[in-house]
């Protein structure tokens, strides 16, 4: 299910499917196994390419520290790896950053982009409340640690999510993927460094489709139109009763709306 696993260049990748090429770029507390359910949606019309981003996952232990600068970089190595010329970026929440930050530095390189619960472009990090929030998660044990990951999981999902308790399971493991020591370095790259997104996104020349919950608390619709209003051409999907998770809690209304653009020429 969703793919076979090998590493490229250090990275942990998951692969999948025959097609136009399309690499998924997971969020900042989570990593490629976040892509599993919508991989098994979409590999049979595309080639599906899903790595845990350096420092995330099993992409870890790289002499190179992680940052936004190289989570570009490393995306573009792993196209040059496979043998991809160009390839259509999948970003969800920080890899929403990571896919804008690659296709505004290496336009020939990006035929495509789908945006999920992608963030405000005018706002940035709060490094202090994220390293204040982390020094609290530190300081519990185990089991409380699990707890406050699950209430983390659960306050980013839509209402009809929050009792999918298999569904919960599954985004609290893939928090876990990351141990405890290295989420500190992780929160500083995250927040650290990030592009200034309302400079970056008015150098995107190829097609960005913009896929947000309408319970998105987190990236709500205002977000993704703050950032439809930077590019031109850009489309918006608002997708029902979905919170910050589509590719989890929607999976199928995600895969359909891949499906209807990718590979064409059209910008919408």
């Amino acid at each position: 299910m969703g793919g076979t696993a090998r590493l490229v260049g250090g990275l942990r990748v998951i692969e999948a499917g025959s097609g136009p090429p399309l690499v998924l770029l997971h969020g900042g507390g989570s990593g490629a196994e976040v892509f599993r359910s919508l991989i098994d949606r979409l590999a049979d019309q595309a080639q599906c390419i899903a790595p845990d981003l350096r420092g995330f996952g099993g992409s870890r232990g790289q002499d190179i520290a992680p940052d936004h600068a190289q989570w570009a970089l490393d995306v573009v190595a792993l196209l040059d790896a496979l043998g991809i010329g160009r390839a259509a970026l999948l970003g969800w929440s920080m890899g929403a950053v990571v896919a804008i930050n690659a296709a505004s530095r290496w336009p020939g390189r990006v035929s495509r982009l789908f945006l999920l619960g992608a963030p405000d472009p005018a706002r940035q990090p709060d490094l202090a409340g994220m390293l204040a929030a982390n020094d609290c998660w530190l300081g519990l044990d185990d089991e409380a640690r699990v707890l406050a990951d699950r209430e983390a999981v659960m306050a980013g999902l839509g209402e009809p999510a929050r009792d999918d308790a298999g569904l919960v399971d599954e985004l609290v493991a893939a928090r876990a993927a990351t141990p405890a020591e290295a989420r500190c370095d992780l929160l500083r790259a995250m927040a650290v460094g990030r592009p200034d997104l309302r400079q970056a996104l008015p150098a995107i020349t190829c097609p960005v489709h913009l896929l947000v919950g309408d319970r998105d608390t987190i990236s709500p619709e205002l977000s993704a139109r703050a950032i439809a209003a930077l590019v031109s051409g850009a489309s918006v999907d608002i997708l029902p009763g979905c919170g910050h998770y589509p590719a989890n809690e929607k999976p199928e209304a995600v895969a359909s709306i891949i499906q209807r653009y990718l590979g064409g020429s059209e910008r919408a």
